[in-house]
């Protein structure tokens, strides 16, 4: 019976439509595009030309890129790589898999010359307007197409929730709400959303998903400080402050403590916590001699040489000390230079001792606490198995945050986590065949596959040691056998509207939203219940639903076992639905259909459910129980 209810709301599910809106008011909103979407494993994925981009020796793309050529890709697989010297290279490109663990596969894009491997890049991007090569991103493919000069910066929503986006070079974006949830997708220049217009100069914003849910128009006029989508604007940071200060400088300037103040706009506590923190990531590993960072030169004896070109003296580091650091960490960074470094011919050198040392882990966004004027304090979501979570106090100097302290440890441990933190159904995204996740508050979980496989089981919230003495705190799922199938990072966000899985964030689930409805699922369970008893005289021992993609909820009944054995689909907003086990109409609270208005309000409420019941009747899928 378990099969059979979550067969009928995985078929509901698969033939649901969406509703499309012309501008969605939230990034993870559901909408359609014109564009055509190819699986990530298509090579027309590739088609066109790409900058060849390479990294400094020893060191990945994050600490900047140099040219190499142009790659230019056909449909036909083919693809020419000219360099920079106008020598051209021809080849094929092919779908390849690198294994992991005996098992797991994973594609990538392989590029041949003959039989001589040039390199490759994972099928699988955030952002396909750059294509990383190789497992350690020393180089790139950057779109030729990708020209997002004109609105790289930060910028602000004027009306609305007062969202904070920042936009990459590269047009990967991030939005940062007002009570510090961030999300990223990324832009592509394209024709206009939902019309017909192909003059292909519109900025698209894509959500994570590949799903366009914004658009701007493009301007051949160089930087804007202003983008406008009906009612909806953002307005570039500082814009004003700018002009106010070139202003003032053409009238000789001023210099009185109000305009002084004026001449900067506090930094986003947010997007300040994630600078520091990356920059602390930087400071700690040239201390540390990270070979990311440093080059064995052979010229000073027991250093190596700083080759980050941000850093060629003792007086760069100060400089960088004091933009990202105050108080206690500032001294303390101040120590470690004046023992760690010395300058020789120019350059910078570090003293070669090899040690580990912290890192900040931001990639999963940073939680704010304790806010003030100038003081708050910030947790990053996500910590790793050697230090656990880093955590740091910051204070506002001259309009930028600064980190004052820091520490690092178990701060999300088991008995601070409760399984109602992730209690709610989950939708699987990034992925061609996504399952969806229902989380109990009792801690079961039931897990629906496209193919209609289900798997029960129970979720525990666990401190997991490691050998250093450190512990993380992870949500995991474990099958009907007590077999470990997955698990989830616990972490201090709220509210929780995405769940990770494992280190490598491989498997990502998104929070299915209810929408506002006339009956909550809880007065959908308790109706059905007793309308049920009153109509078989059985009495259900126990309900659970499930909401279906498409609104529709899955009221299921179970005895004193804890068995299924029937099941109400219900339309929430009227009560309106059909019983499993006959199919005969259900109309809550009172019973039967008084109206031929009502019959037709039954007939669109559960036409998805019926479409579904007949495809796994037809499917010899279903087995109904016998009483």
């Amino acid at each position: 019976m378990k099969k059979m209810i979550s067969c009928l709301a995985v078929l509901a599910m698969l033939t649901a439509v969406p509703t499309a809106t012309a501008f969605a008011e939230d990034p993870a909103a559901i909408s359609v595009t014109s564009e055509t979407s190819y699986y990530e494993t298509d090579i027309r994925n590739l088609v066109g030309q790409w900058k060849y981009q390479v990294a400094p020796e020893g060191m990945n793309i994050t600490a900047g890129v140099t040219d190499n050529g142009i790659i230019t890709v056909k449909e036909d697989s083919t693809y020419t790589y000219t360099d920079l010297d106008g020598n051209t290279h021809s080849g094929t490109v092919k779908v390849d898999y690198d294994t992991f663990g005996g098992e797991f596969k994973v594609p990538f894009f392989a590029f041949y010359e003959g039989d001589k491997f040039f390199i490759g890049c994972y099928c699988s991007q955030n952002n396909p307007n750059v294509y990383i090569t190789g497992n350690g991103g020393m180089a790139q493919l950057l779109s030729i197409d990708a020209d997002f000069s004109a609105i790289t910066g930060e910028w602000e929503e004027v009306n609305g929730n007062r969202r904070i986006f920042n936009i990459s070079a590269d047009g990967a974006y991030t939005v940062t709400y007002p009570d510090g949830i961030i999300i990223q997708g990324f832009i592509k220049i394209g024709n206009e959303m939902f019309s017909e217009n192909s003059d292909g100069k519109w900025y698209n914003f894509y959500n994570t998903n590949g799903i366009a849910w914004i658009g701007f128009p493009k301007t051949d006029s160089g930087t804007v400080d202003e983008l406008k989508a009906g009612d909806f604007t953002l307005r570039r940071r500082n814009a004003d402050t700018n002009a106010n200060a070139h202003q003032e400088q053409s009238e000789g300037g001023k210099t009185d403590d109000k305009n002084e103040s004026a001449s900067f706009d506090k930094e986003d506590k947010t997007m300040g916590a994630i600078r520091v923190m990356e920059n602390f990531n930087v400071i700690m590993a040239l201390t540390g001699a990270s070979p990311v960072y440093t080059i064995d030169d052979g010229k000073v004896k027991g250093y190596v040489k700083v080759n980050d070109s941000r850093f060629t003296s003792i007086a760069d580091l100060y400089a960088f000390i004091a933009d990202n650091f105050t108080g206690e960490a500032k001294e303390s960074f101040i120590r470690d230079i004046d023992g760690y470094f010395i300058e020789k011919d120019g350059s910078l050198y570090v003293q070669l001792i090899p040690r580990s040392f912290y890192q900040f882990h931001t990639e999963n966004g940073v939680t704010i606490t304790d806010p003030a004027m100038d003081y708050c304090t910030a947790t990053a979501n996500k910590g790793d198995k050697l230090y656990g979570f880093g955590r740091a106090v910051l204070k506002c100097e001259s309009g930028k945050w600064h980190i004052e302290s820091f520490e690092f440890g178990d701060f999300y441990g088991a008995e601070g986590h409760d399984i109602s933190e992730i209690a709610g159904t989950w939708d699987e995204v990034d992925t061609l065949y996504p399952r969806q996740l229902i989380i109990r508050n009792d801690g079961s979980f039931t897990l629906i596959f496209v193919d209609g496989r289900v798997m029960y089981g129970t979720v525990e919230a666990e401190d997991i040691g490691y050998p250093n003495g450190s512990k993380m705190t992870w949500f995991n799922l474990y099958d009907e056998n007590g077999n470990f199938y997955t698990g989830f990072e616990a972490t201090s966000l709220t509210p929780l509207n995405d769940l990770y899985t494992g280190q490598d964030c491989s498997e990502h689930f998104v929070r299915y939203i209810e929408p506002e409805h006339k009956y909550s699922t809880d007065e959908l369970q308790k109706m059905a219940a007793k309308d049920y008893e009153e109509k078989t005289g059985i009495r259900p021992a126990d309900t659970h639903s499930m909401t279906n993609v498409g609104g529709s909820v899955t009221v299921v009944f179970t005895d004193e076992k804890g068995e299924d054995f029937d099941a109400y689909n219900l339309d929430p907003d009227t009560g309106v639905g059909e019983k499993f086990s006959d199919g005969s109409v259900v109309n809550l609270p009172q019973t039967g259909v008084n109206s031929l208005a009502l019959a037709g309000t039954l007939a669109g409420a559960s036409a998805v459910a019926l479409l579904g019941l007949g495809v796994v009747i037809w499917s010899g899928k279903l087995r109904k129980k016998e009483e």
